[in-house]
């Protein structure tokens, strides 16, 4: 029992008793250590977001870099197919309506009429608007003779070079009984675009990232220095190709124009050509019309699906 008591008092007192001050000075530092490191990632976080945001846009200048001259390696064949465009633009000249036409225009159209026995009494050209290549001028001609004349006038209309479409063909007869007949023919010519769009800047979208900017160098943090030169390089280097990129963007922009203008005007011609054939085949049901009407006038229509429709004015 005694020795039970004696191992239970040196218990005690071993529980008891302090810890030796090198375990103090321990246990301190450890404190410290936690409560200083968690000081520092409170303070480091913001510039390791901040280094992590400078790398991404550093990775982005580097892949718009990539990207741009890639469309800068275009070049040679956009400057061969604008070649190509060019000399396609400048044979079609003659089949379009030049802003300066007019007097050579009535001068055409009176010597079509003259040669088809006709008398050219007016002709008028309107106000250009534009069109999807190409602006659209109207005009009006009127002529006046024998009836039979109208078929091979209008067959040396549409043949004329400069490419037109029919917007009407009024007939009157000004004395009943007679042969003699006014036409008045209403058409669209063609004319170059007295507007270009201009190009979209390509500089615009190949930009360097809004992190790029040289006003935000005074908050970078100094261990992200380094990040932010080679960002500002990469952003120096892809600002340095707009030049580049916009002079391709102005050749593409003249290509894109004259191939738009030179399908546009093939589906001008080939409507006008089938328009030519479908106008002479009405030209006698339009002339039984003007014979059956009261009031002797009869018209021509352009309708739904390239047809051509007769008025009676009736």
């Amino acid at each position: 029992m005694r020795e039970y008591a004696t191992q239970a008092v040196l218990q005690t007192a071993a529980v008891s008793a302090p810890l030796p001050p090198v375990f103090g000075r321990v246990l301190v530092a450890a404190a410290l250590l936690t409560v200083g490191g968690a000081a520092i990632a409170t303070v480091a976080r913001p510039a390791l977001r901040q280094g992590r945001l400078i790398d991404a846009a550093n990775e982005a200048c580097l892949n718009r870099i990539s990207h741009a001259q890639t469309w800068l390696a275009r070049e040679p064949d956009v400057t061969a197919a604008l070649d190509r465009e060019r000399r396609s633009a400048a044979d079609r000249r003659l089949h379009l309506l030049a802003a300066d036409d007019e007097v050579v225009v009535r001068g055409a159209l009176e010597q079509l009429a003259e040669a088809s026995g006709l008398e050219a009494s007016s002709f008028r050209l309107g106000t250009p608007r534009r069109g999807e290549a190409f602006d659209v001028v109207p005009a009006a001609l009127t002529v006046e003779g024998d009836r039979v004349e109208l078929p091979p006038f209008l067959e040396a209309f549409y043949r004329q070079p400069r490419v037109v479409r029919l917007v009407s063909l009024d007939l009157e007869s000004p004395e009943y009984g007679t042969e003699r007949a006014v036409a008045t023919l209403k058409w669209e010519f063609a004319s170059p675009a007295r507007t270009q769009a201009e190009p979209a800047d390509p500089s615009v979208h190949w930009a360097p990232p809004a992190l790029a900017r040289p006003s935000s160098e005074a908050a970078v943090a100094g261990w992200n220095t380094d990040n932010w030169d080679a960002l500002v390089d990469s952003a120096a280097m892809l600002r340095g190709l707009g030049p580049e990129l916009r002079r391709v963007a102005v050749l593409d922009q003249e290509r894109d124009t004259l191939e738009t203008e030179r399908r546009a005007l093939e589906r001008w011609q080939e409507a006008s050509t089938a328009e030519r054939g479908a106008v002479l085949r009405k030209i006698p049901s339009l002339l039984q019309t003007l014979d059956a009407s009261a009031i002797g006038k009869a018209g021509l229509r352009p309708g739904p699906g390239g047809t051509l429709q007769i008025v009676d004015d009736d």
